[in-house]
C-alpha cells in the first residue's frame, strides 16, 4: 500500500466529484447531486491563498480529499475543515493522514 498526501490539482476534479457524489458524503456537503464536474473545476481554478486542499492517493488512485479554509477580514478567526473519502479505503484508517 503506497499512500501519498499531496496538494490538489485540477486533474483531481473527476475523482473528487466521484467522492462527493457518494450517498454517505452528499448529506454533509454544500454541493448538490446535480453539480457538474465543470462547476467543481471552476471552484478549484479560483482557490485563494486561504484555501488549503489535499488529496490522498492510494497506489496512484485518489481515494480521499481534505481541505481547510480560513475566512478573511473580520471572520479571519473562523475556518472550515472537511474530509471525505471512498468508504472502502477510509475504513482502512486513512483519515489521520489527511
Amino acid at each position: 500500500m503506497n499512500l501519498v498526501i499531496r496538494p490538489v490539482q485540477l486533474s483531481d476534479v473527476p475523482a473528487i466529484h466521484r467522492i462527493q457524489s457518494q450517498n454517505h458524503v452528499m448529506p454533509y456537503i454544500l454541493s448538490l447531486p446535480r453539480d457538474r464536474i465543470e462547476q467543481l473545476e471552476e471552484r478549484y481554478r479560483k482557490l485563494g491563498p486561504n484555501h488549503h486542499e489535499f488529496v490522498a492517493e492510494l497506489d496512484g488512485v485518489v481515494v480521499g480529499h481534505a481541505g481547510l479554509v480560513q475566512m478573511s477580514g473580520r471572520k479571519s478567526h473562523v475556518g472550515m475543515f472537511y474530509i471525505a473519502g471512498m468508504p472502502n479505503t477510509m475504513a482502512k484508517g486513512l483519515e489521520p493522514h489527511l
